[in-house]
């Protein structure tokens, strides 16, 4: 498809808009990019450069494929545009492995944009991509795959598929003649893909791609060609019979019905839901006008999804037309690397969605979706306990951002028809949208005090704040979006705290059923965080409430208002333990917030996001070189800190894997008596529960020595957290909690520089570290 030849309005916001990735308006803009890589690719003409590609995370980073046309012929080429660890990532990408392109270097920094580029076949995260461009490298890498295979040593590969730094797949040939498809993966990907690749077998009308060979260290899979007709390619046509329909979903009732011995992940409801409202952030970002939209959409989609019986099956996790092969009576299904167990209407819904969305391109007569579909669900085996509707609707959902991430023409149009045809699909609910929505009557405004201190109404990165200190706008939203009906008198603004360009809290005094109650707003710039709401909401449901028996809770959720890209919750009364716990009874406090995360680990709530050891050390190795540049007498100091660290952390065992807060510290638990209140869950994820404990504990040391000069003047507190905890997960844990502690008070040091009253603390910071670490000076 032809790209545009300069960038869109809408496409010009998104890059005003974006605070932290610098270079993002010359990496989206064709004519841009062109220019800024022009002046460093002397004498070699670049007439002109189309996307095709993009991977875009608001305030991180930017991916953008593009192809080249030069006067040496077309070039394939990715940029990656970075935020403010930029200065690291140049570093990383001078010290990998390139080979030769056609431009010259494999790898060119465009440092003053903040943006890499890795010309076909460089690729950051797909190493031995370039092997296969070289016949001598490229016969070792398959030799190793396919070991004694005699096909090898004559094969040719061609391209099939390729997204930078995820994934690249090619056919293999011998005298023109498909025998295998070979992938390439990232780390992470190869390990999830060979699971899959050893799950399914075939059955009386199903066939699925067969391994041949896989081989870890490059990351790569082969697996049989499958002959046959993709299903897309004939699905237009009009002797295609009904009856091929009622094949593929037999087939696919056949996979379902396979219990493989390679454990699949378990894709629950709650994952489901989180994915859509993780979509909602991304329409946000991209079309604002539509944010509205998009989340009652999602709200109605999870209030039919929840509550309903699970029973999980193993499904395909990305079926689609084209992922279908005709060949003859059989039916092949490709491309398992998206296996999970969730529930049947989930492949249901996603094959269904695909044809709807290709209707609306027009590459589908609008009159063929039902018989199709119709004939898909009955070759399937009929009805579901869920209406298929809703998953053909949540599959609509979660195509929204592809039109911008294939550089489709006119993708803002195309992605409000996706929203719409969502919408009209959907079964009728007690959720309404929008336009159907009854404004309950308003209270009266009054002279209401607002307090902004930080003059947040003109942070032009969230330009809707000056309306969020608005007292009659305030008034208007509450009533629209969170209270409805219930009477309500504001009395407060507040704004308690604010990041520029970021995020932001503002605290509502209100008068509620005679009583006060605060509700505290939290706004981020690049969207409503609608992950961090619903796993606080369900962590309030699952034993967490404010009367809970174990005398922990959470804050309660009362609702968002996605214009302002703000959720709220009630604010809890009560101290910080940070100060409580430097005075008389710090002790057993301290063994009572161990109790209290460990219930809440014990919790699992469910969640997209991951956390690891190793990104713990990524972190590091991203922040401290700062501090280095900074203060370049310390730089050998750091490295050998860093360096210590890496080995520290390949050295440490994982104690478990559960829910944890991530970012827990005395500041994050609200002491109320006997009550303690665990706040301030925006990192929650999945990771190692010991991290909880150690970044605590590395929190005591910073502490006591910013409070006192003392670092251990927090030492029995610290060995009561410790000890509560391994008595309650296990003594096995004390390692892995005291290397987090350890690695906290590494990031501490880079902590220090960013806050000027901590600054004098630095190389204090680092002498513990050192001392830590066990590093001798």
């Amino acid at each position: 498809m032809e790209d545009p030849p300069v960038l869109s309005a809408t496409e010009r916001s998104i890059i005003e808009r974006e605070r932290g990735v610098p270079g993002l308006g010359t990496l989206l803009d064709p004519d841009a990019f062109l220019q800024a890589l022009s002046a460093r690719v002397n004498g070699i003409e670049l007439q002109s450069a189309r996307r095709t590609y993009i991977r875009y995370k608001p305030g991180a980073n930017c991916v953008v494929a593009y192809k080249l046309e030069t006067e040496l012929g077309p070039v394939d080429l990715y940029g990656k545009a970075y935020g403010r660890d930029a200065p690291v990532k140049f570093a990383k990408d001078r010290a990998r492995k390139q080979v030769p392109s056609a431009l010259g270097p494999g790898r060119l920094a465009l440092e003053e944009h903040a943006i890499t580029v890795s010309v076909f076949p460089n690729d950051g995260k797909l190493s031995a991509l370039a092997d296969l461009m070289d016949p001598a490298a490229r016969m070792l890498l398959l030799e190793s795959v396919l070991p004694g295979d005699p096909r090898v040593a004559a094969s040719e590969i061609r391209p099939l598929a390729y997204k930078p730094e995820r994934r690249y797949v090619a056919r293999l040939e011998l005298g023109q003649e498909p025998w295998g498809v070979l992938k390439l993966y990232t780390r992470a990907g190869y390990q999830a893909a060979r699971r899959r690749a050893l799950a399914f077998g075939a059955g009386e009308l199903l066939d699925v791609p067969r391994l041949l060979g896989k081989w870890s260290h490059p990351g790569a899979v082969v697996t049989a060609w499958m002959p046959g007709t993709r299903l897309s390619e004939c699905l237009s046509e009009p002797e295609l019979g009904l009856d091929r329909l009622l094949r593929v979903g037999a087939a696919l009732a056949e996979l379902h019905a396979q219990n493989p011995d390679e454990q699949l992940p378990l894709r629950r409801p709650n994952v489901e839901i989180d994915t859509l409202f993780s979509l909602v952030e991304t329409v946000g970002q991209l079309l604002p006008g539509l944010a509205s939209r998009a989340w009652l959409l999602a709200r109605r989609i999870s209030s039919l999804i929840e509550g309903r019986p699970f029973s999980p099956v193993c499904v395909h996790g990305d079926f689609y037309a084209k992922q279908v092969l005709l060949h003859g009576e059989r039916v092949g299904l490709l491309d398992l690397d998206g296996a999970t167990r969730a529930a049947a209407e989930f492949d249901l819904g996603v094959f269904i969605a695909h044809l709807e969305r290709d209707a609306l391109r027009g590459r589908l007569p609008k009159g063929r979706v039902q018989p199709l579909a119709e004939a898909f669900v009955k070759g399937y085996g009929g009805g579901q306990s869920l209406p298929v509707e809703v998953y053909v609707a949540a599959g609509l959902f979660r195509l929204l951002h592809d039109p911008f991430r294939h550089c489709e023409p006119d993708w803002e149009q195309r992605i409000e028809a996706l929203l719409t045809r969502a919408e009209r699909i959907l079964p009728r609910s007690d959720v309404h949208p929008l336009s159907e929505a009854k404004t309950p009557p308003l209270p009266a405004t009054s002279r209401v005090p607002v307090a902004d201190r930080f003059g947040v109404s003109d942070d032009p990165g969230m330009p809707f704040l000056s309306d969020a200190l608005d007292p009659a706008a305030v008034e208007r939203q509450l009533a629209r979006w969170v209270l409805g009906s219930t009477p309500f008198t504001l009395q407060q603004v507040r704004v308690a705290r604010h990041k520029p360009g970021r995020r932001c809290i503002i605290e509502y005094g209100l008068e509620l059923d005679g009583e006060p109650v605060t509700l505290l707003g939290k706004v981020r710039a690049k969207g409503l965080d609608v992950i961090c709401q619903r796993i606080t909401s369900s962590l309030h449901d699952a034993g967490f409430g404010p009367e809970s028996e174990s005398g922990i809770s959470v804050p309660e959720t009362v609702g968002s208002i996605p214009a302002w890209n703000m959720w709220l919750q009630r604010k809890v009364s009560g101290s910080a333990a940070t100060e409580l716990l430097a005075q008389p009874g710090g002790v057993e406090l301290a063994r009572r917030i161990a109790r209290a995360i460990h219930e809440l680990q014990r919790a699992n709530v469910p969640t997209p996001r991951r956390h690891s050891l190793e990104d713990e050390l990524r972190i590091l190795h991203e922040r401290l070189p700062l501090v280095a540049s900074a203060n370049p007498t310390w730089a050998r100091r750091i490295e050998q800190v860093l360096s210590v660290s890496s080995r520290l952390g390949a050295a440490t065992p994982v104690s478990g894997f559960s829910g944890i807060h991530r970012d827990f510290y005395p500041d994050h638990v609200i002491v109320d008596r006997d009550r303690l209140y665990i706040i301030d869950l925006d990192l929650y994820c999945h990771g190692d529960p010991a991290l909880d404990v150690g970044n605590f504990a590395g929190h005591l040391i910073e502490q006591g020595l910013r409070s006192s000069g003392d670092p251990e003047a927090l030492a029995q507190e610290q060995q009561a957290l410790e000890d509560a905890f391994c008595e309650l997960a296990g003594e096995h844990v004390r390692e892995t909690v005291r290397t987090y502690t350890t690695l906290t008070l590494v990031r501490h040091i880079y902590i220090s520089t960013l806050l000027p009253k901590r600054r004098r603390l630095t190389e204090r910071l680092l002498e513990l570290s050192e001392r830590s670490l066990g590093i001798e000076r």
